[in-house]
């Protein structure tokens, strides 16, 4: 069975065998900066965990927001410094789920795509890590996978082992609104969750 924590070999294969577009960028987080109004000249602070190949914190640090990032996968760190020169000191490797952040250190995190990547039991682990090394009343935004027979159920599925490609596996967790909320509460305030397409949208808040 998959250890829970320690897939950054399945990543590597998935980076070194698939092609990524650096210019794919989440419209999301264009439109989350807009309607919150923030303000690189406020010295903001991004984390972005489970950044991938950088794309987000590129397009952050040319807005000359403070960036950081998290990632599993080693390729994927290469392959952001093949396309994004400017990153190889913002992102830090690590397959565990303890953020080497000292506590209110942020003002915004990112999770796109990222906490759907993993069991459920590690992103219980993630979430109270990403609250600490939040400022109080920081935002989270969190883009994850929905599934069409768990969204419209009002049972709780944990999560699930899938063959990422090629017999590589990862541990995949898909997202109801219950899930949403008992992942995020008590530790922040949902602000906004909106369904589109098949991703849940979230805006939460530190409390």
């Amino acid at each position: 069975m998959l250890p829970n924590k320690h897939c950054s070999s399945s990543w590597n294969y998935f980076y070194e065998n698939h092609k990524t577009s650096p210019n794919d960028l989440n419209q999301e987080l264009i439109s989350f900066i807009d309607k919150y109004s923030i303000n690189p000249k406020d010295n903001k602070k991004f984390l972005d965990v489970g950044c991938g190949i950088g794309k987000e914190i590129n397009f952050l640090d040319t807005l000359k927001f403070i960036t950081y990032g998290y990632e599993i996968s080693q390729s994927a760190i290469k392959l952001s410094n093949k396309y994004f020169n400017n990153l190889s000191d913002k992102i830090i490797q690590g397959d565990g789920y303890e953020l080497p952040w000292k506590q209110d250190f942020f003002d915004t995190a990112l999770c796109i795509n990222s906490l759907d990547s993993m069991s459920w039991e590690n992103a219980n682990e993630m979430v109270p890590e990403i609250y600490r090394v939040l400022k109080n009343n920081s935002y989270l935004l969190i883009v994850v996978n929905d599934n069409e027979d768990i969204i419209k159920s009002s049972e709780f599925i944990e999560s699930e082992i899938v063959d990422l490609v090629e017999k590589k596996l990862i541990n995949k967790t898909f997202y109801n609104y219950l899930k949403i909320s008992r992942l995020l509460k008590p530790l922040f305030k949902i602000i906004e969750c909106e369904h589109i397409e098949n991703n849940w949208h979230i805006v939460a808040r530190k409390i």
